[in-house]
């Protein structure tokens, strides 16, 4: 549901809100789900951001990685 509600809102600091929630809820897939689609760049920030506190996620992680990698 939060992902359905970041995806149709605009207001990007609903999305943070939405970034929030899925990070409290340490929903990695959720949050690589979203980032892979992004275009905003400090949106996309925010997401590595929360990502980075869940280094128990090896989705977290691979993404991670993916990134530092340039792919």
């Amino acid at each position: 549901m939060l992902v359905e509600i970041y995806n149709t809102e605009r207001d990007p600091s609903v999305k943070k809100t939405v970034i929030s929630a899925l990070g409290m809820q340490n929903n990695a897939t959720a949050l690589v789900a979203i980032a892979r689609k992004e275009t905003d760049s400090t949106l996309k920030k925010e997401i590595v951001s929360r990502l980075s506190h869940m280094g128990n996620s090896k989705v977290a992680t691979d993404y991670m990685l993916e990134i530092l990698n340039g792919k």
